[in-house]
C-alpha cells in the first residue's frame, strides 16, 4: 500500500504508536492528510481524532476502519473525521478518496475569507478577491489568480518560512514540487511585482534549504502592522 500512496507524488509518513504521531506535531510538523485507523496499540482511533479536534488539530482525517455498521461509522465521523473506509477496500478507492479530501481541503484553503477583504502590507493595500495590489500614488498592480494564492498564504505567516511543499498546497496544486517549477515561477514575477509597487519595501526572502518568507520594511511597515480589515 505504501508504493500506491507514495506514486502520485506525496510524501508519507508512518506512526505505528499514537506518541510519536503527537511527538511530530508538537514538533511543526502539519499533514495535509492524517489516514488514521480505528484500532490503535493501546488506543482508540476516536479518541486520538477527539483530542486532535479539541486542540484545535483541523487538517482532515480519513479513519480507516474493520467496523461497519452505521453506528460505528457515525462515531467515526462524530469525533471528527471527514470521511470513514470500511476493511478490506480496495486500493485505488484508497487513492480518490484521498485525492477528493486533498482537493477539498485546497480549495478551503485558497479562498479569502470574508475578514481578508484588505490585507494592510505597510503602505500596501492587498485586496484578495480582486487580486489588487494599492499603493498612494502609484498605479495599481493587477496579479494572476496564482500569484494571488501565493501572496495571500504569505501573508497569512508575515515572517514565517513557508516550504514549497507548504506553497503548493496553499495554491491547491497536486503536483509534486520536485517534478514542477511552477512555484518558482510565480514566485519570481511575484517578488518583482511586489518590489515596483512598494519600491522595495515588501519582498519575499529566500532561506536557503527552508523556503520562502514575507519581509515589510520598517519604514514601510511603520504605523500600518500587518493585518486584516474587514
Amino acid at each position: 500500500m505504501q508504493p500506491r500512496l507514495c506514486a502520485p507524488g506525496w510524501q508519507l509518513r508512518i506512526f505505528h504508536r499514537p506518541e510519536t504521531m503527537l511527538a511530530a506535531l508538537e514538533k511543526g510538523e502539519h499533514p495535509d492528510l492524517l489516514l488514521l485507523d480505528r484500532r490503535l496499540p493501546r488506543h482508540e482511533g476516536t479518541h486520538v481524532l477527539r483530542d486532535l479536534r479539541l486542540e484545535g488539530r483541523n487538517f482532515p482525517v480519513l479513519m480507516l476502519s474493520g467496523l461497519d455498521s452505521p453506528a460505528d461509522r457515525i462515531v467515526g465521523l462524530e469525533q471528527g473525521a471527514q470521511d470513514y473506509l470500511v476493511k478490506p477496500f480496495h486500493a485505488r478507492e484508497l487513492l480518490l478518496r484521498c485525492e477528493q479530501l486533498l482537493r477539498s481541503e485546497r480549495r478551503a484553503t485558497i479562498s479569502p475569507t470574508s475578514e481578508e477583504e484588505t490585507i494592510h502590507l505597510g503602505d500596501v493595500l492587498f485586496h484578495p478577491h480582486e487580486g489588487v495590489l494599492e499603493r498612494p500614488g502609484a498605479a495599481n498592480v493587477t496579479l494572476t489568480r496564482g500569484e494571488r494564492i501565493l501572496l495571500l498564504a504569505l501573508c497569512r505567516a508575515p515572517g514565517r518560512v513557508l516550504t514549497r511543499e507548504q506553497l503548493a498546497h496553499s495554491s491547491g496544486s497536486l503536483i509534486s514540487v520536485s517534478s514542477s517549477r511552477s512555484i518558482d515561477m510565480r514566485l519570481s514575477r511575484l517578488r518583482r511585482l511586489l518590489g515596483v509597487v512598494s519600491q522595495g519595501g515588501l519582498r519575499i526572502e529566500t532561506v536557503r534549504a527552508h523556503g520562502y518568507a514575507l519581509q515589510i520594511s520598517p519604514n514601510a511597515a511603520e504605523g500600518h502592522p500587518p493585518s486584516q480589515t474587514p
